[in-house]
């Protein structure tokens, strides 16, 4: 299982799948060359030459929505945070704008510790969602809400909405695609068994579930092993489930069941 370099998958998708909203009765517009040019340098990784790009855009369309969110990925993953929420800002006060952009904005303002605009724009990102009627949008069940660098590539977080029976994973933080392998990095999840058992030695109230923190890989003969970091009587809050994650990428928590697998300590490597 690969982890992410340079570009991770289903955002080089996002990317290339951004387009401009045609004018009222027009034809669908398409692409303009240098948006092009600027997902072909992405592509390859060089990300200075796609932000060039894309500025030259910007310099004489500084609405284009696709532009500013190109602009906007590329000044976050080259760390210029404070560029990338004034695109993103100005993305997001457009009539039409990709869902992508709002997702983003999160991660931007989680990057600069801004909780308020963090949670403001997550607010708006669930009411987008809940009543969307484009079918792309109707479908989704869950967020991007957080994208943590480490070397070689960026932990995703995704935020999952629904809610199957007992058995359900809240967030799950990711070197690989989320929308691949959802089922493999630190996973905060629930299942009925689990909280049964607590249940039934007294170690749980009434009406509680118990949430775990588990880190999960997969063995190079296909089978997935798990550490388990954390336990939670009830569902914790994210802030509260980030902070044990960056602290099993610092190598700094030890699992309470299992070894320590990949991604322990991979922001000290």
């Amino acid at each position: 299982m690969k982890i992410f370099g340079s570009v991770p998958a289903f955002i080089a998708i996002a990317l290339s799948t951004v387009l401009l909203p045609a004018p009222s009765g027009a034809q669908p517009s398409t692409n303009p060359p240098e948006l092009a040019r600027a997902a072909e340098a992405y592509g390859r990784g060089d990300t200075a030459a796609a932000l060039k790009s894309v500025e030259e855009l910007l310099a004489r369309s500084p609405a284009n929505p696709a532009a500013l969110f190109q602009a906007a990925e590329y000044n976050f993953r080259m760390g210029d945070f404070a560029a990338a929420r004034g695109r993103l800002e100005n993305l997001v006060k457009l009539p039409s704008f990709p869902l992508e952009g709002m997702e983003l904005l999160v991660a931007v303002a989680q990057a600069q510790n801004d909780r308020a605009r963090r949670d403001e724009v997550l607010d708006r990102l669930r009411y987008e969602i809940g009543p969307a009627e484009r079918p792309r949008i109707k479908t989704r069940s869950d967020i991007v809400r957080d994208r943590i660098p480490i070397p070689g590539g960026e932990i995703v977080a995704v935020e999952y909405f629904q809610r199957n029976g007992m058995d359900f994973t809240r967030y799950l933080f990711t070197p690989y695609d989320p929308r691949a392998r959802p089922d493999l990095g630190i996973l905060l999840r629930t299942d009925l068994i689990t909280t049964n058992n607590w249940a039934n030695t007294a170690l749980l109230p009434d009406n509680k579930a118990l949430f775990h923190l588990d880190l999960v890989e997969q063995e190079t003969d296909g089978s997935k092993k798990t550490s388990i970091y954390q336990y939670y009587v009830g569902e914790p809050d994210y802030d509260t489930v980030r902070a044990k994650v960056m602290e099993i990428l610092r190598g700094d928590a030890k699992p309470v069941a299992g070894e320590p697998g990949k991604l322990a300590g991979i922001l000290k490597r």
